[in-house]
């Protein structure tokens, strides 16, 4: 290959046509071989130094399925979560690292706290009102249908 081939494949790879991770094989007469357009694209593998992290937070979220049920905290008024994020936010600013009652570090609960509120953001807010209102209507066992006497509706589990 020429080195005006050469300048022109580099050229056609630099030029916005290609994300930074492609990379740049070229095949006999400068045609590149074994190319990855990914320009545009969010980046994970910028995430690769946070996996353990994330081991954390599954943790955190797993204590709290085991103690109250899986996905328990989508029926907990909002108010409830932003006051557990800014406890936690102050432990840790206090010094605390590892929640004492969990073993799992601060942080994992603060960020559980924040996927909380991001998961209300996006799916709708529940005040405690809200939720005790509609507590006692599930658990009204007085119906008309047989098949549901004495039932009350179980927590949504998505």
């Amino acid at each position: 290959m020429t080195d005006e081939e050469k300048k022109a494949a580099r050229l056609m790879f630099t030029d916005g046509e290609f994300g930074p991770n492609d990379t740049l094989n070229l095949r006999a007469g400068g045609i590149p071989l074994g190319t990855k357009h990914d320009k545009g694209k969010n980046r994970w593998e910028l995430m690769k130094p946070f996996w353990p992290y994330l081991d954390e937070i599954v943790k955190v979220l797993t204590l709290g399925a085991i103690e109250y049920s899986d996905n328990n905290w989508m029926e907990v008024g909002i108010e409830r979560y932003e006051g557990a994020l800014m406890r936690h936010i102050s432990a840790y600013m206090q010094g605390e690292r590892v929640d004492t009652k969990s073993g799992v570090a601060t942080m994992a609960h603060v960020i559980c706290n924040l996927l909380f509120l991001r998961w209300f953001d996006e799916h709708g807010e529940k005040s405690n009102a809200q939720i005790h209102a509609a507590s006692e209507r599930t658990t009204d066992c007085s119906t008309s249908d047989d098949n549901d006497r004495g039932k009350s509706v179980p927590p949504r589990d998505s």
